[in-house]
C-alpha cells in the first residue's frame, strides 16, 4: 500500500473522519500531485521541499484562487506531511512555514449611528 492511501486510511479508520472529509483530503492531495506534474517536479511527493510547496501556492494564486481556498488546500497538504513526520518517513514538514496569500479585506462600512 502506498503512503498516500495509508494516510487516507489513517484519516478514516484511526481518526474517525467521515468519508466526505476523507474525500476532500484526497482532492487536496490530488491537486498537489497534479501541480507537481504540471510544474515538472521530478521527485516523489514525500520528497517535496518548501520551495516546491511555495511554487504550487504561487501557481494556484496566479490562477485566481483566493487566499481562503489556498489556505484550505495548504491545510490538507500539511496534514499529509505531518503524518509522514509521525511515521518517521520525513524529518520535517516542508509545508509548515508556507503561508497562503492574504485575503483582501473589504472596506469598513460607515456606522449607521454616526450622523452625517
Amino acid at each position: 500500500m502506498d503512503q498516500l492511501q495509508a494516510y487516507l486510511d489513517y484519516l478514516q479508520f484511526e481518526r474517525g473522519l467521515s468519508p466526505l472529509t476523507v474525500k476532500h483530503y484526497r482532492r487536496d492531495l490530488d491537486l498537489l500531485l497534479s501541480l507537481k506534474a504540471e510544474l515538472k517536479f521530478e521527485i516523489d511527493l514525500p520528497a517535496l521541499q518548501t520551495t516546491h510547496i511555495r511554487r504550487c501556492i504561487a501557481t494556484l494564486h496566479s490562477r485566481g484562487l483566493g487566499g481562503k481556498s489556498i489556505a484550505r488546500h495548504l491545510s490538507g497538504w500539511r496534514g499529509y506531511f505531518e503524518y509522514l513526520v509521525k511515521r518517521m518517513v520525513l524529518s520535517a514538514t516542508p509545508a509548515m512555514i508556507c503561508v497562503p496569500p492574504k485575503r483582501p479585506r473589504p472596506c469598513p462600512r460607515r456606522c449607521l449611528w454616526i450622523k452625517q
